[in-house]
């Protein structure tokens, strides 16, 4: 074993997995259900398909989502 880093640059990487590493997010794919709308660190269960909702999730959830800022009011 040697103490040097592994070298993440090979031709093999994707497009996201570049993205992701420059600018230090997390990729679509290993962010949790529910995305911004869920409680980081919470896990879906069999009554919350994307873990507990965050706030805004809930308010979204409340008043639907939409182009005009959502249906209900």
């Amino acid at each position: 074993m040697t103490d040097k880093q592994t070298d993440t640059n090979y031709a093999g990487r994707s497009q996201e997995e570049r993205r992701a590493q420059r600018k230090g997010e997390k990729q679509r794919a290993q962010e949790q259900p529910g995305g911004d709308m869920a409680q980081e660190g919470t896990e879906p269960d069999k009554h919350h398909s994307s873990g507990k909702l965050s706030e805004e999730g809930k308010k979204v959830w409340q008043t639907g989502s939409g182009i005009d800022g959502g249906g209900k009011t």
